[in-house]
Parts: C-alpha cells; structure tokens; sequence
C-alpha cells in the first residue's frame, strides 16, 4: 500500500462523492488497484468506501476486459455513454 497523505484522502473522497453509478464504482476500483494493491479491505479502511462497492467496480472492469493501466477507466467511461 502507498502511503496517502490527509489531503490526498480528502481529494480521493471528494472525487467519489461527486460521481455516480458506474463511474463511482470504476473510480473506487482503480483507486484501489492503483494505491491498495487490489485490496478492497484496505481501501475501506482508509477510505470508508464499501467493500462490496469496490469489488463490483473491479469485476466491472474484468467484465469490460480492462487490464490494470491508467486509461482504461476513461475508455470504459467513454464507451458506456454516461
């Protein structure tokens, strides 16, 4: 896990809060990969975001056949129209 300072916590929470649906769970999912070496558990625990949210958001991302890189959630994004 990557260390994350206070006010990055607060930027991620905020960014969070301000999507919905899809977007919300694919934002928490690569977050999670990206900073919580895949764990949901840990992402919860820092975050406060649910566990079962993140783990959808992650299958959402397999179910779209998404690899773990930085532009896959846009194109997902932009391919689902929302």
């Amino acid at each position: 896990m990557i260390p994350l300072s206070k006010q990055y916590i607060a930027t991620l929470k905020d960014a969070a809060k301000k999507l919905t649906g899809e977007k919300r769970r694919v934002f928490e999912a690569k977050v999670t990969l990206d900073y919580f070496n895949s764990k949901p558990y840990l992402a919860e625990q820092t975050l406060g975001w649910d566990r079962k949210t993140i783990e959808v958001g992650i299958n959402e991302l397999r179910k779209h056949g998404c690899t773990i890189t930085a532009t896959c959630p846009v194109n997902l994004l932009r391919q689902s129209g929302k």
